[in-house]
């Protein structure tokens, strides 16, 4: 079987390795194309350049054992699985709608699609997926453990609403920290039924700027 995958595997992480792990357990050839700076910049501010990013990868694979792969540039989202005779793809879950597009070009051009398997995001303790970015801004380390306090704004300076929010989040997270901020609710002081959860919602997206969850709580009657 030859299995093709693909990412820019900037700082490897456990998501990175989920990945590889699940293309590596079909057996077989694995083809990984490696995204190149051009493209790897393409929604970013900064990434490693493309052979260091190899280096790493290739020792990676070397120490895990792994036999039968070959790493390859990637200059766009579809790279040679779209037109070369592989039988499955690896993608992350957020991948999948790449892996079906480019299943609908591959029968444009008379090819058999490729077997999609789709891999679930790996989540740091703050469930939220582990990224490189997020190990370059120091959030998170390459296993997705939290390196600072979970940031946790309140869209109300009702203290009843922020011990409640911290009641509940310090049993699901390590000292979350978490403060209340004034913003408004954009319906009336009264809301009814739906209005009283668009209230809520407003308040949380507000209430997110500045940090990593915005909580909105909203009195109403239903």
């Amino acid at each position: 079987m030859r299995v093709a995958m693909g990412g820019t595997f900037d700082i490897l992480h456990a998501g990175h390795e989920a990945l590889l792990d699940a293309a590596f357990d079909l057996g077989g050839e694995v083809f990984i194309g490696l995204t190149t700076d051009a493209m790897a910049l393409q929604g970013r501010q900064k990434v490693s350049p493309y052979e260091l990013r190899k280096q790493r990868l290739e020792a990676w694979l070397k120490r895990r054992g792994y036999k039968g792969w070959t790493i390859g540039p990637l200059e766009d989202p579809f790279g040679p699985a779209v037109s070369e005779p592989f039988d499955a793809i690896v993608v992350s879950e957020d991948r999948e709608g790449v892996a079906k597009a480019l299943n609908e070009e591959r029968t444009r051009l008379g090819l058999p699609p490729l077997a999609i398997h789709v891999v679930p995001m790996v989540l740091a303790e703050d469930d939220a997926p582990i990224a490189s970015r997020r190990i370059r801004a120091k959030e998170i380390d390459r296993k997705g453990k939290l390196l600072r306090p979970l940031r946790v704004n309140v869209g109300s300076t009702n203290p009843v609403k922020i011990r409640a929010t911290a009641k509940v989040l310090g049993t699901l997270f390590t000292k979350p920290r978490v403060k209340g901020v004034d913003v408004a609710s954009k319906v009336s002081e009264q809301p009814f039924e739906v209005e009283a959860i668009e209230g809520a919602i407003n308040r949380a997206r507000e209430a997110l700027k500045e940090a990593d969850y915005g909580v909105g709580i909203e009195a109403g009657l239903f």
